[in-house]
């Protein structure tokens, strides 16, 4: 955990009364609010002053410019009901956004600041990997060149009554089974990574600089979800031609991606040695008369 230092937006729903569900309010408190990060502090205009009775319910995300992020509700500042937004994860790697979601309720002005804690919406999945034998030692170099996700749901709708209300981060997202695509990180090098040995279980993260992934939370079972790796076997003597592989492993069954989950797939490569066995057969015996006759000469 740490601070957040980057702005946020809010919805603030006034309760008069203090005890009503917010499925029955709407944000004429605070609508879109953007409250501004700087110089260690947040601020946000016009100023809001706490209601003399009632309490408010603050429900805020970030980061705002998520250019795939669209609230259903609230339609507008006299909409009822918690706020709901459906979101499209980037196809591209780089620029896909770290999304936080925050909620408060029945606040007031002997509450203080309005403490909100930022919670990962999204799951983080990142790739490792060794050999576990130690082939550079026999002249082969294992060489990763793709890491591909393939049939990975894309899109969900996010609710903050879910949120709120429900500790099960599997049920803050109503995925769309519809909207799937593919994802594949880049990796270090453009001529493919070495995978080493190490000795102890250790790995080699494969993603290059902030390549994790940022994923919508999705269970696989009875999905046709798969990891496809493709590596390389590059041999040292410089006259065996260089190997391909394709590795695919169905995600069905594995572990799901909940919200706020971090995912790190480790993956082992292992060569089977190409070994020869020798015999000799038994001679094969045949036997071959010679009929030795005298000269005609002699009798």
């Amino acid at each position: 955990p740490g601070n957040l230092e980057q702005d946020f937006w809010v919805y603030a729903y006034y309760d008069s009364v203090g005890n009503q569900s917010t499925s029955l309010l709407n944000p004429d408190f605070m609508y879109k609010q953007k409250v501004v990060y700087g110089n260690g502090a947040f601020t946000y205009t016009p100023t809001k002053y706490w209601p003399v009775t009632g309490s408010v319910a603050f429900y805020a995300w970030t980061p705002y410019s998520a250019s795939n992020l669209t609230f259903s509700t609230p339609a507008s500042v006299s909409s009822t009901g918690y706020p709901v937004f459906a979101y499209m994860v980037k196809d591209t790697v780089l620029v896909q956004e770290d999304l936080l979601a925050a909620a408060l309720e029945d606040q007031d002005g002997m509450s203080g600041s309005v403490n909100l804690n930022f919670k990962h919406v999204l799951t983080k999945v990142a790739f490792g990997a060794r050999t576990t034998g130690n082939y550079a030692a026999r002249g082969v170099t294992v060489k990763m060149q793709s890491i591909t996700l393939k049939n990975i749901i894309n899109k969900g709708s996010f609710s903050y009554d879910r949120f709120t209300n429900t500790s099960d981060t599997t049920h803050w997202w109503r995925t769309d089974a519809s909207s799937k695509t593919t994802y594949s990180p880049e990796l270090v090098y453009n001529d493919g990574m070495t995978v080493p040995y190490y000795v102890s279980d250790t790995l080699l993260v494969m993603n290059s600089g902030d390549q994790s992934l940022l994923m919508m939370p999705q269970d696989f079972t009875g999905t046709n979800a798969q990891l496809v790796i493709v590596y390389d076997v590059v041999y040292s003597d410089g006259t065996t031609e260089t190997q391909r592989f394709t590795k695919t492993v169905p995600l069905d069954g594995t572990t799901s991606w909940k919200a706020g989950m971090y995912i790190f797939y480790a993956i082992k490569i292992s060569l089977d040695d190409v070994e020869f066995a020798a015999s000799v057969n038994d001679w094969n015996v045949t036997f071959q008369d010679v009929i030795v006759l005298p000269p005609n000469n002699q009798q």
